[in-house]
């Protein structure tokens, strides 16, 4: 049985964490952007990605919806701030 292990490879030559991340995120900004009948909708962690907008988890009780950076408004549940993306 083949054994993976990344000892004596440095940590460039082993995988680039930072460029997996890069193209996951531009993979997920190509399928938000497609104009579907329904937006796609993602889980990252506790935020949540509708379409070209992004749920974030304030705290407990809040829960921001922001569009290219820009903060719109904030809700207290995550279902309010889903519905109001995907309206």
């Amino acid at each position: 049985m083949a054994k993976s292990t990344t000892k004596n490879v440095s940590v460039n030559e082993a995988f680039d964490v930072e460029k997996i991340k890069r193209f996951t995120e531009q993979e997920l900004a190509k399928l938000a952007s497609n104009s579907n009948d329904l937006p796609l909708c993602y889980q990252m962690g506790t935020d949540v990605l509708v379409g070209d907008y992004r749920v974030l988890k304030i705290d407990d009780k809040t829960w921001r919806v922001v569009e290219k950076g820009l903060q719109l408004f904030d809700f207290f549940n995550r279902k309010d701030a889903i519905f109001y993306c995907i309206a």
